[in-house]
């Protein structure tokens, strides 16, 4: 979460590091506010920022939901030799990368290719 690397997050940079549109993203903001898994608190400095905050909680519901997946990926994951893994992390950080600098520099590409 933001909160963990002590940068605030605004309704726009969620909106933008989850691919929905505002609207969308306000519409899940509307809905986890509503069940208390977040509040939107102004910035001091700028009442007109307003920052997403997980409630008392949300850590511990996170961890119960994700942390049998990272048991089982864990597992997956023992059954390669960390040279592969190494292979595999590199590869995947390089098409990470091209995909990008492609979508960066071509912001209107069509999402089929040309």
């Amino acid at each position: 979460m933001a909160d963990d690397r002590g940068t605030p997050l605004t309704q726009s940079g969620l909106s933008q590091r989850i691919g929905l549109t505002t609207g969308a993203t306000s519409s899940l903001l509307n809905r986890l506010e509503v069940a208390g898994h977040i509040v939107r608190l102004r910035d001091s400095a700028d009442r007109r920022v307003v920052t997403l905050r997980a409630t008392a909680g949300v850590s511990e519901l996170v961890d119960h939901y994700f942390n049998p997946l990272t048991a089982r990926m864990n597992e997956v994951m023992d059954q390669y030799a960390p040279g592969t893994l190494a292979a595999f992390e590199r590869f995947i950080t390089e098409i990470k990368g091209v995909m990008e600098a492609y979508t960066t520099a071509s912001p209107g590409a069509p999402a089929g290719g040309r």
